[in-house]
């Protein structure tokens, strides 16, 4: 068992990822940030957080709400420069957005 992190205002982690191979684990920090540490627990710097980012700018979507989504920016048919995939709590469907539409500018 390991404890690390930082929780804001809702104090909830959203998704947890690890990479296994550069050994980095990365979790949501909901309506904050997503924060990175090194995923050893035996790494000298464990308990310190690297870097916190996607932290800035919002876009504007069709959804009322989300409790996920997903993203690429690997060319797929129709999506060029890849795409958004966003769950859309109220209705309970999935919207599809070219990321061209919604790329920060």
């Amino acid at each position: 068992m390991r404890r690390f992190g930082r929780f804001s205002r809702s104090g909830e982690i959203e998704a947890v990822v690890v990479d296994d191979r550069l050994g980095y684990v990365f979790y949501s920090d909901e309506g904050s940030a997503i924060r990175k540490y090194h995923a050893d627990p035996d790494h000298a710097d464990a308990a310190a957080e690297l870097a916190a980012f996607g932290t800035q700018g919002s876009i504007v979507t069709m959804s009322d709400s989300t409790d996920g989504l997903e993203a690429t920016s690997r060319a797929l048919p129709g999506f060029p420069q890849g795409l958004l995939v966003m769950m859309n709590s109220r209705d309970k469907n999935f919207l599809i957005y070219d990321w061209r539409d919604i790329q920060p500018r």
